[in-house]
């Protein structure tokens, strides 16, 4: 029928040209007036809509007139483009001022009192109204024969009008370059005859050389004029880059100069930027990388001579405190900014050419300035008072860097290429960059020939040479900040975004052995494909051609063009890439769409193949090209860090455990600063350990060397020679043994057709392994032999930690606790798990698939959920998004996402043994510290384990704990359910299990675990009652007759020490050769074992626990 035609479809329509990136499906903006007496709105008669674009008005000084920007919808600097272009980002689009009348219809021009703000008259209207079948009538264009005119402000007395101009952009092509600063003389109605005269023109070429670089006027760097910037109807001040920093610049109208009134960057490298000026008075913001902005105040006077001014501190009392938590002021201070310049001989280097810079922000060694170039957050910065050039060159001398740390961390070296390219770093200060120096890297902001801030010819240098010039230039800048000591041991990573992005594909590519990874975010690798998609194909021309790429700029680009694109781009250079490279891209990016990214990786994949680097690509759906919404700000660079640390050299531990309803609750808590949610959500203590990096054990290689030869599948690299340790270890005695418990432990996995939770073993505990939380007696050994095996096992440094926090062995009744190593692959929970079950690691994934089964499953999905969900409602976030978080935790154990609290919870389901977490306060602010109890598997009618696994969540890393048999201070040993000063609560229970007489977990923590009481009150369970498989005992003490024979060998003890022990150790490992002795054989049957029936409620509290005493 008709009615089914196109015309009754919606969203059916022609298409519209829009400005690109961050206007898709805009509208191209007009003019109105709001009458805030009548509440009436007219339209001004700015022009043809159809042809122009307006914004930025202003009221004349009479009130009878608008100054507007109108940018033109077909500029004529790119001919051969016939799209509008994007805009966002993008001073080369041409614009120019007009002036539309305003006045009241039949009552002339507006009174000076309607002009100091008296209410307009009801009824009023724009006096230029189209009519009915008319056209607007032209607006008067202010600015003939200037391609370019924004920003514009009228001075206190209404005499003169000064604006912005991008001319330089627009005519060469390039998307930012150097700014000018003109004015228009006004008289009454309107300007007065004649051209507008420059006020600050384009310094086209290098600075003046000399002994300080920041003393030279670099030229003009501002993309906006602030809206109150008049200290008199003379002076005008803005914020403008000044090499790598920002100042705030005075010009005269009258002398037409310009001078710098905030202090030249001192040993802190501060950052100045304007907030409002008034009737003599300034008021700036001053900040660095390593200091928040903190506002200052000062009196330059009217009329008097310009130059840098004294400032004092404005103090906000409270507000100011309350800006920056006491721990993150604290981390701060440690931090400190360097200024790296090219080597002599360098290109640049004397200051006569174009030139590079860089920041290094690190953490401050021994040989570090005092603190006091590092104020507290509020303090005036040291430069205030006396700012000298000496300052400045003190911070560039070699013998002010100490990149090291106080505790020798090895701390890796960020590499960071701003975007743009004609952009620049500058030294104001950044949360994330705080937050990933405070985190353990080092950080360099690269400042390559291209940059804004270093005058025009550098600027211009680039355009034309990308892929070149820009690479050159952040390699000499590595290789400068190497030569000074950052990175050293540690390695170096590049991190970058749209152009940083394009840098890092170049770096991976062109030099692949100087960066162990990287991240690239919204990066251009195929110029290519860029032309066909992006909202700025112009880009592409001027960046890769220079000078003619305005001429070349065409809808179809020529052949020529097509192979001049690959020549620049990182995908000439893919087959030589070899560092594992993280994506994080954009949905909605119009700017370089993510199939830029996309392809790159195919590529790579492709040409790679097996032998190829690690890739992750990583799609924010409803985000563009900055990709810089709250929650995707956090998650990127959580990611980011995940991604560092896992593929620095010789790590294998996390940063930490990321549970996505984290985000959102530090985003529903309005916490906007990145360092301080990292902190409270991580497990270090950045306030106590300020230069601690997250989940860097000491010897992360350890277990790794030793679970590589225990496992005959191998997957990962040997040992390295220097480290003679790692070179021993139990597969000495069977390198199948390991494989064997694999293969046994998976041929026993089963599903209960009650719960549906996954299960290993035999139904009934009697005849299964239990925890190897004690390991065997070294009694029969020499102290050599119990060093050099506890050596190989055990991380002494994250067990001392643990001690000093009071995590482990506060209570002198219980056992002493171990911290055994654990691989750190982001699978580290299942890990430690394992190894408390069944002696290996998890290295074939079997626990992490009965997780993704069990939490899939119909029956068993929906308990655990509905346990998730009655959590997140405690801690208040919000309901819509419970769906949502919990498909990111079902979707975890699918890759190699790190687990969380609702994952232990399953896990302790899943083996049917409660699951201990132990960790500082930090980590129980991360939700993860609790006693996670099998209530599903044991409602369920399940028969479980009272014997428990215990593990550390330290530092974001999990650990395996475990005691010595035969250690402790009493037996059967204990093990305290309390630490850091806290009990151990049970986690994820329902209402019904938290009710009832308090402490209303005691009856759940008796029912499942042999409970006794400390004096004082303090729980603890007791150890070893359960048997223990004699596979992993003859395992370890095997391990100990041949220490005992490598110690013998080494002189260190008398042969024969271990007679006693060799039929046991035969026997032990004959039987599982043979398949005689499994993991689960036992030498007792059970006397702990729980059966609990599916609809049983929980004992009832008894009237007392059994008493311990010394």
């Amino acid at each position: 029928s008709e009615s089914a035609g196109p015309a009754a479809w919606h969203g059916v329509g022609p298409t519209r040209d829009d400005w690109g990136e961050r206007y898709t499906g805009r509208r191209s903006p007009s003019l109105f007036v709001l009458d805030t007496g009548s509440w009436s709105v007219a339209r001004v008669a700015a022009g043809d809509a159809d042809a122009y674009s307006m914004g930025q008005p202003v009221w004349t000084p009479r009130g009878d007139g608008i100054v507007f920007v109108r940018w033109p919808h077909a500029p004529d600097n790119f001919p051969g483009l016939t799209q509008r272009l994007g805009i966002v980002y993008c001073f080369n689009r041409p614009c120019h001022l007009a002036l539309a009348p305003w006045l009241q219809v039949g009552a002339g021009a507006r009174d000076e009192a309607a002009i100091e703000g008296a209410p307009l008259e009801a009824g009023f209207q724009g006096a230029a109204e189209a009519p009915a079948g008319g056209s607007y009538p032209a607006a008067t264009l202010l600015t003939p024969g200037m391609s370019s005119a924004f920003s514009p402000r009228f001075s206190p007395d209404g005499g003169t009008l000064v604006f912005l101009s991008q001319a330089a952009a627009v005519e060469s092509g390039a998307h930012a370059a150097s700014a000018s600063l003109h004015a228009l003389t006004w008289c009454g109605a309107g300007p007065a005859p004649g051209p507008p005269h420059m006020l600050v023109g384009v310094e086209a070429g290098a600075p003046p050389a000399g002994p300080d670089p920041y003393a030279a006027f670099p030229g003009l760097y501002s993309g906006l004029i602030p809206a109150q910037p008049w200290v008199d109807a003379d002076t005008l001040l803005l914020t403008s880059q000044w090499r790598s920093t920002t100042a705030v610049l005075a010009v005269s109208l009258s002398a037409r100069s310009v001078q710098r009134v905030s202090p030249p960057p001192g040993p802190d490298h501060a950052s100045w930027s304007l907030l409002a000026a008034d009737a003599g008075w300034a008021v700036a913001t001053c900040s660095s990388l390593h200091q928040p902005p903190s506002p200052y105040v000062a009196h330059l006077g009217r009329g008097e001579a310009l130059g840098p001014t004294s400032w004092a501190h404005l103090d906000l009392g409270d507000a100011e405190d309350d800006a920056v938590p006491p721990e993150l002021a604290a981390t701060l201070r440690t931090l400190r900014t360097t200024v790296v310049c090219p080597e002599p001989g360098d290109d640049g280097a004397d200051g006569s050419g174009p030139t590079w810079e860089a920041l290094l922000l690190h953490a401050a060694g021994d040989g570090a300035p005092e603190s006091a170039s590092t104020p507290t957050p509020g303090e005036p910065p040291a430069n205030i008072d006396q700012p000298t050039s000496a300052d400045h060159a003190a911070t560039t001398a070699d013998h002010m860097i100490s990149t090291g740390s106080s505790d020798s961390t090895p701390r890796p070296l960020l590499l960071m290429p701003h975007g743009g390219p004609h952009s620049a770093f500058s030294s104001e200060f950044s949360p994330v960059l705080g937050a990933l120096c405070a985190l353990g890297h080092d950080v360099l902001l690269v400042n390559y020939r291209g940059s804004t801030g270093f005058g025009e010819a550098s600027l211009q240098a680039l355009p034309g040479r990308v892929g070149e010039l820009d690479v050159g230039d952040c390699l000499a800048a590595l290789r400068r900040a190497r030569a000074l000591g950052a990175g050293a041991g540690a390695g170096a990573a590049v991190v970058g975004g749209s152009h940083g992005g394009f840098l890092a594909g170049h770096l991976l590519g062109q030099a692949p052995g100087d960066f162990f990874a990287g991240v690239l975010r919204n990066p251009v690798l195929d110029l290519g494909l860029m032309v066909q998609l992006s909202d700025i194909p112009d880009w592409c021309y001027v960046e890769a051609w220079g000078a003619e790429g305005a001429r070349r700029a065409r809808v179809k680009p020529l052949s020529e063009d097509l192979d001049r694109f690959h020549a620049v781009s990182p995908i000439a250079h893919v087959d030589k890439v070899t560092a594992p490279m993280l994506f994080l891209l954009g949905g909605k990016d119009r700017r370089v769409p993510l199939r830029d990214a996309q392809q790159y990786a195919n590529a790579l994949r492709v040409l790679r193949g097996e032998a190829g680097p690690a890739t992750k690509i990583l799609v924010f759906p409803e985000d563009n090209h900055a990709l810089d919404s709250p929650q995707t700000e956090f998650e990127q660079w959580i990611t980011a860090l995940e991604w560092l640390q896992r593929h620095g050299p010789g790590s294998t531990t996390m940063p930490f455990i990321r549970p996505a309803r984290m985000v959102t609750a530090a985003r529903a808590s309005c916490d906007a600063d990145v360092l301080g949610v990292i902190s409270r959500h991580s497990s270090v203590d950045l306030a106590a350990t300020p230069n601690a990096p997250i989940a860097r054990e000491d010897d992360p290689e350890l277990w790794a060397a030793i679970a590589a030869s225990l496992d005959d599948q191998g997957g990962v690299e040997p040992p390295s020679p220097s480290q003679p340790c790692m070179q021993r270890h139990m597969s000495g005695v069977d390198p199948g043994i390991a494989h064997k418990l694999r293969q046994k432990r998976a041929q026993e996995r089963w599903t209960s057709e009650v719960s549906g939770l996954v299960h290993f073993g035999p139904e009934d505990p009697a005849t299964c392994s239990d925890s190897a939380l004690l390991l065997p007696s070294f009694a029969a050994h020499p102290p050599a032999v119990r060093s050099l095996v506890l050596g190989e096992l055990t991380n002494a440094a994250a067990a001392m930690e643990a001690e000093e926090a009071g995590v482990i062995n506060a209570f002198p009744l219980c056992t002493r606790l171990l911290v055994l190593c654990t691989l750190g692959d982001g699978n580290c929970l299942d890990h430690a798990a394992s190894i408390g079950v069944w002696g290996v690691q998890d290295r074939d994934g079997e626990l992490r698939s009965a997780l993704l089964a069990s939490m899939q499953d119909a029956r068993a999905g929906p308990q655990i959920q509905a346990r998730f969900q009655r959590h997140l409602r405690k801690v208040g976030i919000p309901e819509e998004s419970h769906g949502a978080e919990w498909e990111r935790e079902v979707s975890a154990p699918r890759g190699d996402d790190y687990l969380s609290d609702i994952h232990a919870f399953a896990l302790a389901n899943v083996l049917r043994r409660p699951l201990l977490v132990y960790g500082d306060p930090q980590a129980a602010m991360a939700g993860m510290t609790g006693v996670y109890l099998p209530l599903i598997a044991a409602g369920a009618g399940q028969a479980c384990w009272k014997e428990p696994v215990a593990v550390l969540f330290s530092r974001s890393h999990f650990s395996l704990l475990a005691a010595v048999e035969g250690e402790g201070p009493v037996s059967p040993p204990l093990l305290a359910l309390a630490g850091a000063g806290q009990p151990l609560l049970p986690r994820f229970l329902t209402e019904e299990e938290e009710s009832g007489a308090p402490p209303p977990s005691l009856p759940l923590l008796v029912r499942f675990m042999a409970c006794v009481q400390l004096a004082g009150g303090a729980l603890a369970v007791r150890l070893g009652q359960s048997p223990r498989p004699n596979v992993l005992l003859s395992l370890l003490r095997a391990r100990l007759l041949n220490a005992g024979a490598e110690a013998v060998q080494s002189g260190e003890v008398q042969a024969g020490s271990d007679a006693g022990q060799g039929g046991q150790v035969e026997a032990g490992t004959e039987a599982v050769k043979s398949g005689e002795g499994d993991a689960e054989a036992s030498t007792a049957q059970g006397g702990d074992a729980l059966s609990v029936q599916g609809a049983e409620a929980p004992s009832a509290r008894p009237e007392g626990l059994p008493p311990l005493h010394p």
